[in-house]
């Protein structure tokens, strides 16, 4: 990711880190760039850690995804989370792609006297200098998110691809850089099947958040088993979330699970659990995000009631080993 701060400011850092443990994994994630979990972390250093894989295996392929809906028109919102999930059911090895939405700028109402002006404003710093463990160095003009970005982690939403999308769909497809709209997931999705050119077999969301979305992929994607192919995931729902994610601890710690994505490293770092009831809740600090976690477990879940449901699920998962043979024998 670079040299984000000067090397004086990393030795103080390093001092304050041995004087205080307390600060130790915010120092090594923000400004080191490793991501940590506290100990109330649900995952393991290895857990948080997916293997790297060749992305090309996702073209053609048959695809889950998972949604983490926020409409983020301020730096202090969660980011839209969008992860594309393909899963190998004869080696149970999972490939994940997953796309972080931030829009270019952000807007806020300025007060003068009896007047009220709209301001526009850089949103890559100003989420930077605000989410925990993201670099953020304004004399050297280094920011955590378009680093990121730079690294095809972060997807900014500015003027270039709305362009494109606009190009490609017509001028539906128009929309402001200030905020991330369902709308604008829509388009996307449409953006991504041009580029892999994989199947839809399920999608998971919230409902409560993706409602336009869920309508649309109901109404305009083929089902591959007769059956609709957005179905609901809540993490709050315990008695849905927690196999979900007791699964996916699994499978990390077997070595099953591959993604490229450096920020989902860090949310999974971050992803911090409260028992509630009979099970347990994601409960992180504010301004600590994990919204890659939500995304990736909408996806399993997609996955899971493809492969699991008493209707359909032993011929879907036939067919995905058919699918994979095929692949393999190529």
């Amino acid at each position: 990711m670079g040299t984000a701060v000067s090397q004086t400011m990393l030795r103080d850092k390093i001092k304050e880190m041995i004087d205080d443990p307390s600060k130790r994994t915010t120092t090594l994630t923000k400004n080191f760039n490793i991501p940590q979990n506290p100990e109330t972390c649900y995952f393991s250093n290895i857990e948080c850690q997916a293997k790297p894989f060749d992305e090309s295996i996702l073209k053609g392929a048959p695809v889950f995804y998972g949604l983490d809906m926020a409409y983020m028109r301020s730096p202090d919102t969660d980011f839209s989370c969008l992860s594309m999930l393909t899963v190998n059911p004869i080696t149970e090895e999972e490939y994940f792609k997953d796309f972080y939405f931030l829009p270019r700028y952000y807007e806020q109402q300025i007060k003068s006297g009896n007047e009220i002006s709209i301001e526009r404003y850089d949103m890559i710093p100003a989420k930077s200098k605000i989410d925990t463990g993201i670099i953020y160095d304004e004399k050297a003009g280094k920011y955590g998110y378009q680093m990121y970005a730079n690294r095809g982690d972060v997807v900014i939403v500015d003027e270039a691809l709305i362009s494109l999308l606009v190009s490609t769909f017509g001028n539906e497809a128009h929309m402001d850089c200030t905020g991330i709209t369902q709308k604008f997931i829509i388009f996307y999705l449409a953006h991504l099947e041009n580029i892999y050119g994989n199947f839809l077999c399920k999608f998971g969301l919230d409902p409560n958040k993706a409602a336009e979305v869920e309508s649309f992929i109901n109404a305009n994607i083929q089902s591959q088993d007769g059956l609709p192919p957005a179905i609901k995931f809540m993490m709050e729902k315990h008695d849905i979330s927690n196999p979900i994610m007791e699964s996916a601890k699994a499978a990390r710690g077997r070595g099953l699970v591959y993604c490229n994505n450096k920020l989902t490293e860090l949310h999974f770092a971050n992803a911090q659990t409260k028992q509630r009831g009979s099970g347990f809740i994601l409960a992180n600090p504010r301004l600590s995000r994990k919204d890659g976690v939500i995304a990736q477990m909408a996806a399993r879940s997609a996955y899971s009631v493809f492969v699991n449901n008493w209707k359909t699920g032993a011929m879907n998962k036939q067919n995905l080993v058919k699918w994979w043979a095929s692949k393999t024998q190529a």
